[in-house]
């Protein structure tokens, strides 16, 4: 039978892991897609989006508008080559169902069941505790300018899915170490999809910031980044990423009070998700030795570790 596998990658799940693993992958009739990109999220939402030309990842680079048509329609080749022929095909992409409508995400799905015997949806979904630190700091290091904890958006993100496949179809996984086989999310990949020994992953656990290094990166965006033209500033933030890395003592995380608050807030979205996944979101509030609650805090913290060296 000739399978697709669409992982649909979901925040902080280990998608880069499992990318960087199975880029080459290629035995036994599966195949992971031959795209330039190991990070299939782009090629897929510029393929099927109305509007590709609004595509964050176009906008950061400031890619001119006949270099987006000439790319698109090379990712829209290499994605129609992967249907040719009987081998089934693993696709694994971010940020999928972020970028595209429920319209465009449907015609996505659409266009793999006509070419492939069956199609299965992967998902991994993070509980909201052990989510909402890494993913502040991710939006932090990736320009976000305020101190504010984005909402997990379960339902948005699920509910897609559910409409469009069988429920046999779909694998819902809880991202937790005693929840994946293995306590590794590249060896429960593999064994989900039937593959009994797993490629190996050159990524290690996302290295992170302290906060003092969160700290400068915050003030970064909201002072300087403003001034700068998108691919300029996106050029300079990840320069003092890579810069900041291993600066700073205090390890990043926030209160429980915070966390507490932010799981009560969003509720409706977890119970929502939770009847649909079987398994518990809420996740293991875990208390930190310094935590942040809001901007100010934050940005003190880089500002004295500056004045004390």
């Amino acid at each position: 039978m000739k399978t697709c596998y669409l992982h649909l990658g979901m925040p902080k799940t280990g998608s880069t892991s499992i990318q960087e693993a199975f880029f080459r992958y290629d035995k036994n009739g599966l195949s992971y897609a031959k795209l330039n990109e190991k990070n299939h999220g782009l090629p897929l939402a510029a393929i099927f989006s109305k509007n590709p030309k609004k595509l964050r990842e176009f906008s950061w680079r400031e890619t001119p508008f006949d270099e987006i048509n000439e790319t698109i329609k090379r990712m829209h080749r290499q994605v129609q080559r992967c249907f040719v022929g009987n081998k089934s095909i693993i696709f694994s992409g971010e940020a999928i169902i972020d970028q595209l409508d429920n319209l465009e995400f449907d015609n996505l799905v659409k266009t793999m069941k006509d070419n492939f015997d069956k199609v299965v949806a992967i998902i991994y979904v993070r509980p909201l505790a052990s989510m909402v630190s890494s993913q502040v700091q991710q939006r932090i290091r990736m320009g976000q300018n305020d101190f504010k904890l984005p909402l997990p958006q379960y339902r948005k993100r699920i509910e897609p899915v559910v409409k469009n496949f069988n429920r046999e179809d779909i694998i819902l996984t809880r991202f937790d170490k005693d929840n994946l086989i293995g306590g590794d999310i590249v060896t429960d990949f593999a064994q989900r999809i039937g593959i009994e020994e797993s490629p190996k992953s050159n990524i290690k656990t996302n290295e992170t910031l302290s906060s003092e290094a969160l700290g400068a990166l915050l003030a970064f965006n909201r002072f300087s980044a403003p001034l700068l033209r998108p691919k300029e500033r996106t050029k300079i933030r990840r320069q003092m990423d890579t810069m900041l890395k291993g600066i700073g003592k205090i390890k990043f995380g926030i209160s429980t009070d915070l966390v507490k608050e932010h799981i009560s807030s969003n509720i409706d979205d977890i119970s929502w998700a939770e009847n649909i996944c079987g398994f518990d979101l809420r996740g293991e509030i875990k208390s930190v030795p310094n935590p942040i609650s809001n901007y100010e805090q934050l940005v003190d913290l880089a500002y004295s570790f500056k004045n004390s060296q």
